[in-house]
């Protein structure tokens, strides 16, 4: 997909065009975009056992369909199962007492459906009295900390021994930081010798260890951007007294802000650069790091929000809250944080998720988007947590719905090599289309009169006139697209070859 300016002509790939900005929008009339957040299963699917005594919301799930055309950008999973790489602490057998160190470990489990988890007895990590646990053997090597996030190569990787790659954080010894793992499985894994490959103290001026100061923290994601062809981190970055903000945050810094950084082999990063902060110095809102999923042109992160300094309930104990919300960008650099929740806490006092419900970016199945997330029942670094399900229809992030009865869409011009036009959408009314030139001229055979109208509600609602194909000339020239939606919401324009 490329474009230049807003007066250029669009070049789109098939694939979905979502609604989350304006790039596919000239104008519109009579609608308003509504954020749909994903629906909650009422109970945690990995719950704390008697030896899992909180599961961290930094981890990874990859599903069966990430090997298939939906899948992560540099996730190339060719298993029929989901798969859990996930931090948590543990009770250590001959601890009455959380262990404050040596209870911090890595974990797997696996699922059939995203539903139902099994923690599978796997033999790398001796433990009295705990023989059969699903324990990774990553903490003698670098993963001492809670964050885990695996990316998987695929099996046609040039180097099997490299297939998946894990970020994690080493937070004991005096290389703290963030770590490099490897693995042919996701099980065993071995070390980069270079690690940390990103210090604990980073200064944004004078590079590694300059100063001494606490720039970087942990809650570290990574991803590998297939357009952009390398590796991006995420982080949580400490805000200093010097950036100007206006209070000081309950537990810890004065503000948690997110950086990116940015690597070609995985072992050498730029320097972290600061993309998500509060909008004013005064704001409290703090930023826990994100994840990103890669839908056409469109980056979609899930920045997980923390508010430390409000109650979770009305006069209760102050032990702060969060949520998650959507950001954006077309380039994978500049970010933007879109207004309003995406998924959001349990209203419902004493529920599991009552406090913070932290979610990472969306495993793609064949109609649908989970969504795993961590949630908290009391408040942040209080009570317990576990790891939840929401569930969403496939690339319904965000629609476009009518207002009252109808409202009108007009795309820019662009070009294709695709032939057909499918609609993610409900219409308890109906939608028409019509097609016009780059002159606006309104091609023969395309127009409002001649589309039969779509209703109901449908991931994939085929456009049809008297043709089901594209005009012949969208293959040469720009072509505009009109659309009439009578009380309906519209999610995607699908264009399919």
């Amino acid at each position: 997909m490329a474009i230049n300016d807003q007066f250029k002509t669009l070049s789109l790939n098939a694939g979905p065009q979502l609604f989350l900005d304006d790039f596919f929008i000239d104008s519109m009339t009579g609608l308003t975009r509504t954020i749909y957040s994903p629906k909650r299963h009422p109970q945690p699917v990995l719950p704390n056992t008697r030896n899992h005594l909180s599961y961290q919301p930094f981890f990874t799930v990859q599903g069966p369909c990430s090997g298939k055309v939906l899948r992560l950008p540099g996730q190339g999973i060719d298993a029929d199962r989901f798969r859990f790489w996930g931090g948590l602490r543990i009770k250590l057998p001959d601890q009455d007492e959380v262990s404050c160190d040596a209870g911090v470990r890595h974990c797997y489990a696996e699922s059939a459906d995203g539903l139902h988890w099994t923690l599978p007895g796997l033999g790398l990590v001796t433990l009295e009295g705990w023989d059969d646990n699903n324990l990774l053997p990553t903490r003698s090597i670098g993963g001492t900390g809670y964050p885990v996030s695996v990316i998987d190569n695929g099996p046609e990787h040039p180097d099997p021994d490299k297939r998946y790659m894990m970020i994690t954080y080493k937070g004991i010894t005096d290389k703290i930081g963030t770590w490099a793992l490897y693995s042919a499985d996701g099980l065993t894994w071995t070390s980069e010798a270079e690690n940390p490959v990103v210090p604990y103290k980073w200064s944004f001026d004078n590079g590694p260890w300059s100063d001494g100061r606490q720039i970087y923290a942990d809650g570290v994601t990574v991803y590998y951007d297939e357009p952009r062809k390398r590796y991006v981190m995420f982080h949580i970055t400490v805000a200093q007294p010097e950036s100007g903000y206006i209070g000081k945050s309950r537990t810890g810094p004065i503000r948690r802000t997110v950086s990116q950084l940015e690597s070609e082999d995985f072992i050498h990063w730029t320097k972290p650069r600061e993309i998500l902060a509060p909008p004013t110095k005064a704001d409290m809102t703090e930023f826990y790091s994100m994840t990103v999923v890669y839908r056409n042109g469109l980056y979609i992160a899930f920045p997980r929000i923390l508010r430390d300094e409000l109650p979770a309930d009305l006069g209760g104990p102050v032990e702060g809250i969060g949520w998650t919300e959507l950001a954006i960008s077309r380039d994978g650099q500049q970010w933007q944080r879109l207004d309003g929740v995406f998924l959001d806490r349990d209203p419902q006092p004493y529920t599991w998720d009552h406090a913070m419900a932290w979610s990472i970016a969306p495993v793609y199945t064949d109609r649908e988007m989970l969504f795993f997330y961590g949630g908290y029942n009391q408040g942040h670094k209080s009570g317990k947590r576990q790891i939840g399900l929401a569930r969403s229809p496939r690339d319904r992030f965000m629609g476009l719905d009518t207002q009252k009865k109808t409202g009108t869409l007009v795309s820019r011009r662009f070009t294709t090599d695709c032939r057909h036009i499918k609609l993610n959408a409900s219409a308890y009314g109906s939608i028409r289309l019509q097609l016009h030139d780059a002159q606006g001229n309104v091609f023969p055979g395309y127009t409002f009169d001649q589309c039969a109208r779509i209703q109901g509600d449908s991931l994939v609602h085929s456009v049809k006139w008297k043709s089901t194909e594209l005009p012949t000339q969208a293959s040469r020239e720009a072509i505009i697209m009109k659309l009439i939606l009578d009380r309906a919401s519209l999610y995607a324009i699908n264009l399919e070859p």
